[in-house]
């Protein structure tokens, strides 16, 4: 069994200066944190010029030097792409970790309790593997074959593994400003979406991350953060139930509040790969039992999505007014309608 004692956490990047949307500093998410793993060790990986109280619970800090930032993933977007600082500070913190696992973790999020750790050996046993999965959030883990088409995009909110497994998964080199402004002199493939037209780099963040990983174990990955090829998405498929495990967040214990609106929407529970989705992939591969209940549920939810694909793009003339952000709650709403049926969450 997996101990607490056994894991460092590395929580990585700026401290928040404000408190989150729900109230809370960075010092009273570090200590819910540390109550929900108490024993495990805390890394601080953040930047030079960070001033870090000496009363806080960390155990170490990092600091490396910043690298700086790319211009905003999408058009639409102000906000700068932080990819290479990412890079950066996680893997400078999961440098110094000398238990055998690892969590990587935002400084603006928290764990409420130790349920990725159950989940973490369930599921290992259930769908064992050569070496250990990498367990991660549904949310951004995108499916690419309902609303946004991005193969390989795996959530980078909150990770768990050994920790040489994630000294894999991070050791990459930087995002070039040629990539990540990539559809300022390209254009967008033909049969890209409305949301996919909204991109400007090659790749988006968690796909450069997860494709670089993909690929140096034989992968077919996306060459652009739209291509949604067969080969490529059948690959991704093997690779998610072959690599990775996905929970929600309330299974994982992971909160983070300044994306609390995310776990409410209806567009964003159909968007991503959510853990029954996971669950299908995985129990649809193996030869071993599986849980019958999860199963049909994980069914059911398929049956949804696939509903959901059908009327986006049955909509897709009229996307630019369905999520823009005058009309969300018309989008919503005709999202509902095609799910037909009430919102499954797991338990």
């Amino acid at each position: 069994m997996i101990s607490p004692s056994d894991i460092t956490i590395v929580l990585q990047g700026s401290i928040p200066t404000v408190r989150d949307a729900n109230g809370e500093s960075f010092r009273d998410l570090l200590n819910r944190t540390r109550s929900a793993l108490p024993g495990a060790k805390v890394i601080l990986s953040t930047w030079r010029n960070t001033k870090v109280s000496r009363t806080l619970p960390i155990d170490e800090v990092v600091r490396s030097n910043d690298p700086g930032s790319l211009p905003p993933i999408k058009f639409d977007n102000v906000g700068a792409n932080n990819i290479n600082r990412q890079i950066v500070s996680t893997l400078a913190g999961l440098e110094r970790v000398q238990t055998r696992y690892a969590i990587k973790l935002r400084t603006d999020a928290c764990l409420e309790h130790d349920g990725f750790i159950r989940s973490f050996e369930t599921y290992s046993t259930e769908f064992p593997t050569a070496e250990a999965r990498i367990l991660t959030n549904c949310f951004f883990t995108i499916d690419p074959l309902v609303l946004e088409h991005m193969p390989f995009h795996t959530s980078d909110w909150f990770m768990f593994s050994t920790t040489e497994r994630l000294v894999q998964y991070w050791s990459r080199s930087h995002i070039t400003l040629e990539d990540a402004s990539y559809y300022e002199t390209h254009p967008h493939a033909k049969h890209s979406s409305y949301l996919d037209r909204q991109f400007r780099t090659r790749l988006a963040v968690e796909q450069y991350l997860c494709t670089a990983f993909a690929k140096k174990m034989g992968y077919t990955t996306p060459e652009y953060h739209n291509d949604a090829r067969k080969e490529v998405i059948s690959a991704f498929h093997d690779f998610m139930a072959q690599h990775f495990m996905v929970l929600d967040p309330w299974q994982s214990g992971l909160k983070l509040a300044k994306y609390r609106s995310v776990h409410k929407s209806t567009m964003q529970s159909m968007n991503c790969m959510m853990f029954f989705d996971w669950y299908k992939l995985c129990a649809d591969r193996t030869s071993g039992e599986i849980d019958p209940t999860l199963y049909a549920a994980a069914a059911k939810r398929a049956r949804q999505k696939r509903r959901v694909k059908i009327g986006n793009m049955l909509l897709s003339p009229i996307a630019p007014i369905i999520y823009s952000h005058r009309f969300t709650p018309i989008g919503v709403r005709l999202l509902k309608i095609a799910m037909a049926s009430r919102k499954i969450h797991a338990g």
